[in-house]
């Protein structure tokens, strides 16, 4: 399965515009590479005094359901024979892509020659999505694969209004 992102680049939009008022939309869409995750087997299977050791890739479907309870498939991977280290490649799993679309809208009213409003609406994460953190990589723990909180620097959906009298 392959993974990707597409970064957008900032939109800028002139909604209306005259020689009284001038109006402009910037839209930005976020998206971010996937991380990579190392699956470690929490234990020292070969016997070097490590637990940070990776385990054996017993199938090709790594992946549980992409959900928060169950992102990782458990059943694709095993704990290596003792003396042995696990043939899974390093970062060979990626985790959950963080995405939010963030829109502005402002909009400048003259009044006078010397005296201006500017109106401005804006929008963090208009459409609420929800960025999940890292699953659980530690296959000798009871939650592995669960994923138990969001992404840091991510945040619920933020709307705000400013207005701002120039003179």
């Amino acid at each position: 399965m392959k993974w990707t992102c597409l970064i957008a680049p900032l939109l800028l939009v002139n909604i209306a515009h005259s020689a009284q008022e001038d109006g402009k939309a910037l839209v930005q869409r976020v998206c971010t590479k996937c991380h990579a995750l190392n699956i470690t087997t929490g234990q020292d299977n070969s016997g070097n005094g490590l637990n940070a050791q990776r385990p054996n890739q017993m199938s090709d479907d790594v992946y549980g359901a992409k959900t928060a309870v169950a992102y990782l498939n458990r059943a694709a991977f095993a704990q290596p024979a003792p003396g042995t280290f696990g043939d899974l490649p390093i970062n060979a799993v990626k985790g959950p892509a963080r995405w939010t679309i963030d829109v502005a809208l402002s909009r400048n009213i003259n009044l006078t020659r010397t005296q201006s409003v500017e109106l401005r609406l804006e929008s963090f994460n208009l459409l609420n999505h929800v960025n999940l953190g890292n699953p659980n990589t530690n296959l000798n723990l009871g939650n592995f694969g669960r994923i138990t909180a969001l992404q840091t620097g991510t945040t619920p959906r933020i709307l705000q209004f400013g207005l701002k009298y120039g003179f």
